[in-house]
Formats: C-alpha cells, sequence, structure tokens
C-alpha cells in the first residue's frame, strides 16, 4: 500500500520531465540564444533600489558592481536605503559616497520596517520620469553587461519584468558549492519557464520592472516575507509577461552554515505556500496559463513528494532497527553472525519493485541530464565537476529538514522570521 504514492510521485515527476524535454526542443533558439552582436535601441531612465539591513560587510561590492554598469550614468539612478541596521552598515555607504564621481547614489536612512517598506520608499520617491524600476539585495553583485542585456527583453512591449541569471558568488565550502549547483540547475528551468511564461518568483538580486506594474498593481507586499515572489504571483494573476533574461548574470552571497541555510529555505518554502493559498483561486485555472498550471502545483507536488519519501525512509529505517532490537533480545547479539549485508540493509530501507525501477532510472537520466545542462550554462567558477557530486550525495539529507518545518508552520499559521 505505501508504493502507491511512489508510483503516483514518479509517474508525474516522467510526466513533467518530458514536458519539458519537449518545450527545451520546441523552444530551442528561445532558450538557449544570447545577447551577442545585440544592442538596445533605447536607453531608458532606470532606478535601482538597493535595500540594506546589517550589510556592511557586502555592501560596498554591491556598489562598486552597480557603478562599473556599462551603462549611461545620466540614465542610472541607485537608491541605498539603510532599513534600520544594527551595525555600521549606513557609514559604509556613506563613505563609499565620496568614490561616486557622478553623483549617481542616493542614500536613504530610515526605521527598520522591513524590506518591502524600504523598495516601496524608493518606489513611492524616485523621479517621475523613471521608466524601469530594479531591486538589488545589498549582497548580489552584477556585472558590467546584466543591466543593458536584461534591458534587450524590454524591447518587447509586453515584458514588464525581467529575471537575472543567477550564480552562486565563489563557493568557499561544500555546502556553497551544493548551492552553486541548485542555483546552476535552476539557470536552465528559468529559461524554459520563461519561455512558457511560467515564472513564480522575480528574485530580490536585480529583478527589473516596468514602472507601470506598479501604478497598475500596487507596490511591493510583506507577503510571508516574501514580498518578490507575492509581486510575482499579483503579475501572473493580472496577465503580464515575466521572463528570463539573456546572458544577464548576478553572483550572490549564500549561506556558509547550515543553519543559515536553513532559515533562508524555510523562509523561501514557508513563503511559497503561504503565497500559494493566498493565490489559491489561481491555482489549476487555465486563464491564469502556466504558472497556476504547472509550476505552483509541481511545487507543491515536490514538497509532498519530498516528505512523503523522508518519512517512508526513516520508517524502514526504524524498522530495521527494530527488528535486530528483536533479534537481539531472542538470540543474543553476536557481531560475528549477524548478517550486515549490504542487500539486507537495502531490502529493508528501499522499495524493492521491478516496475518502480523501471520508470525511475529515466527520471534519474533526464533529471541528471538537466543538472549537468543547467551547470554548463553557468561561468566557469561555479561549475566545477565535483560540485555535482557534492549536490547529488547530500543535498536529498538537508531538503526535508526545511519543507518538514514549514508545513508544520503553514499548517499551524506561524510566522517565519526573515533572519
Amino acid at each position: 500500500m505505501e508504493q502507491i504514492p511512489v508510483y503516483i510521485f514518479t509517474f508525474i515527476a516522467l510526466y513533467a520531465q518530458v514536458y519539458l524535454i519537449i518545450v527545451i526542443f520546441e523552444e530551442w533558439d528561445t532558450i538557449f540564444t544570447t545577447t551577442k552582436g545585440k544592442k538596445i535601441s533605447h536607453y531608458p531612465q532606470v532606478v535601482i533600489a538597493v535595500p540594506c539591513w546589517n550589510e556592511e560587510r557586502t555592501v560596498e561590492k554591491t556598489l562598486v558592481s552597480l557603478l562599473a554598469l556599462n551603462y549611461p550614468k545620466d540614465k542610472l539612478q541607485i537608491w541605498v536605503v539603510n532599513d534600520g541596521s544594527k551595525d555600521n552598515t549606513l557609514k559604509a555607504i556613506r563613505d563609499f559616497k565620496e568614490k561616486d564621481l557622478n553623483n549617481q547614489i542616493r542614500i536613504i536612512d530610515k526605521e527598520n520596517g522591513g524590506k518591502h517598506t524600504a523598495v516601496n520608499y524608493v518606489l513611492e520617491n524616485m523621479d517621475k520620469n523613471t521608466e524601469i524600476f530594479g531591486c538589488l539585495d545589498a549582497d548580489s553583485f552584477v556585472f558590467p553587461d546584466t543591466l543593458q542585456n536584461m534591458l534587450l527583453s524590454f524591447e518587447d512591449k509586453e515584458v514588464m519584468a525581467v529575471t537575472p541569471m543567477l550564480i552562486v558568488r565563489q563557493p568557499k565550502n561544500i555546502l556553497q558549492a551544493i548551492q552553486s549547483v541548485e542555483y546552476n540547475f535552476g539557470l536552465l528551468l528559468k529559461r524554459v519557464f520563461s519561455a512558457i511564461n511560467g515564472i513564480h518568483v522575480t528574485p530580490g538580486p536585480f529583478s527589473l520592472y516596468r514602472k507601470e506594474v506598479f501604478e497598475k498593481i500596487g507596490n511591493f507586499r510583506n507577503a510571508h516575507n516574501t514580498e518578490d515572489m507575492e509581486l510575482t504571483f499579483r503579475m501572473q494573476k493580472n496577465f503580464m509577461k515575466i521572463v528570463s533574461g539573456v546572458d544577464a548574470y548576478v553572483e550572490t552571497s549564500t549561506p556558509d552554515t547550515v543553519y543559515k541555510l536553513y532559515k533562508q529555505r524555510l523562509r523561501w518554502t514557508q513563503g511559497f505556500m503561504g503565497n500559494s493559498i493566498d493565490y489559491s483561486d489561481m491555482i489549476l485555472r487555465p486563464k491564469y496559463g502556466n504558472v497556476a498550471m504547472l509550476t505552483i502545483p509541481l511545487g507543491w507536488i515536490g514538497i509532498t513528494m519530498v516528505l512523503y519519501m523522508a518519512g517512508y525512509w526513516l520508517y524502514s529505517i526504524f524498522n530495521l532497527l527494530r527488528n535486530m532490537f528483536y533479534n537481539w533480545q531472542a538470540l543474543g547479539f553476536d557481531i560475528f553472525t549477524y548478517n550486515f549485508s549490504l542487500q539486507t540493509l537495502l531490502s529493508n530501507i528501499y522499495l524493492e519493485t521491478g516496475t518502480l525501477n523501471l520508470i525511475s532510472i529515466p527520471v534519474l537520466v533526464s533529471g541528471l541530464i538537466f543538472i549537468i545542462t543547467g551547470h554548463y550554462m553557468s561561468l566557469m567558477d561555479s561549475r566545477k565537476r565535483r560540485y555535482i557530486l557534492y549536490f547529488l550525495f547530500l543535498w536529498v539529507f538537508l531538503v526535508p529538514i526545511w519543507f518538514a518545518k514549514a508545513a508544520w508552520n503553514t499548517v499551524f499559521k506561524r510566522a517565519n522570521q526573515w533572519r
């Protein structure tokens, strides 16, 4: 009986992967396009908000990357908002302002109110002639051509927002190496979902929006501490087109400890679940497109599948240990006679079914191909082959932890915290 959910999850995974593979072949030129030889026809007035809370260690590097953008200086303004930092973030910003020879940086110091209030302050006070609004986290770093490459997507008048190609900045330990593979895998998925208008989040590390988005549907909201995800859901509900930028690389700093990673992913997962519930009237309604028919449902199925499989593994291991204990009670424990063969161990943990193994193989193979393809869409520093091995053998043990906690918090309506 316990095998039935596994069959269902495996079939759904196989179906989804086949569908995505078909999309890749049908939209090959769109997904694997390049910006080489292309130039924007118009340089719009751009304002970039940089919300800061306790970012003294990274904010200067973030601002250096922004000032190095290949873009007309008179067309780009950078609003740095210190949201009640308790460290020396404000001093770091003011010290750096002296290096701003073109007077592009504006500094705002306000009481802590959360990231959404910092970003909204800029939206409500920026120049009226602003055409494009962007937001860059103070621990992320843009490449010189990133802005222009993202603006190329706005040549399509229907595009309302553009997301970047996120990669991990200089992985320094195994945990960050694992995240690097995950982010690289996301490069391919984002391009695929972009091709079918199925993007469900415009991430904090440098997403761009037409100003009219906020004029039509309002500003950012707190939204379970995932204001960027909620805005994306709202945009999708209002039939606004969102695409993934091409050659629009942005490096972001990632958690370097398991606890920091847990807190970050708990917020992301619980934010997804909370926003999905808030916008449940969209889900599985064809008029809202692939984000409602594919992206959000697959997210819920993935969470459910991970939690079920983790529970089944724990249950199987518990049974194995219990049987060992009973044998010890009945026969006495003898390390030289007890059968510790690998076959016995696996038979107690894994499901033994030929059919399941048969349909699982293409799922695993195609999943690995997706990972490798995304890996090679990234830049050289973040695509070392050994990172993939770390990911395959370690990531599976981490994900159920924050999935389980997020599900618990969502069921019992417990709020998550930013940090």
